[in-house]
């Protein structure tokens, strides 16, 4: 019987609203680094119900692996549902961070997100207040 893999998750923080011309980020890439997941709906404002964001965060990240696991924030939504996202994983004992971060590719006109990519960034929040 072969061995079974355990694959990595990348969880988006929020997924994105549309943009007025039906523009959404493309998260493909991302599966490079595992299967995606996403944690708060297009919808969802946690500044609103901080103790409610809380409690799906808890619910959500409870086997979030910081060895292999990644945060993805798609620069849009709610900014609490991302500073509240690293507060619970470091309150609860995550002292290490992976997030994937996008990075647009040139082309012959300039700047493009068609030929970007996404690339890890680790945070060690171990020594942050010293």
């Amino acid at each position: 019987m072969p061995e079974e893999i355990e694959t990595s998750t990348v969880y988006i923080i929020q997924q994105p609203r549309p943009k007025e011309n039906g523009w959404t980020p493309n998260f493909e890439p991302a599966t490079k680094y595992g299967k995606l997941a996403t944690i708060f709906d297009s919808s969802e404002r946690t500044y609103a119900d901080p103790t409610a964001a809380r409690k799906k965060l808890s619910s959500k990240l409870a086997t979030f692996d910081s060895n292999k696991d990644y945060l993805l924030w798609a620069n849009f939504g709610d900014p609490a549902s991302l500073w509240l996202t690293i507060m619970v994983l470091v309150a609860t004992g995550r002292t290490k961070i992976k997030f994937l971060y996008w990075s647009r590719g040139k082309t012959a006109t300039g700047m493009s997100n068609e030929n970007g990519f996404y690339f890890p960034v680790e945070l060690d929040v171990t020594n942050l207040a010293k």
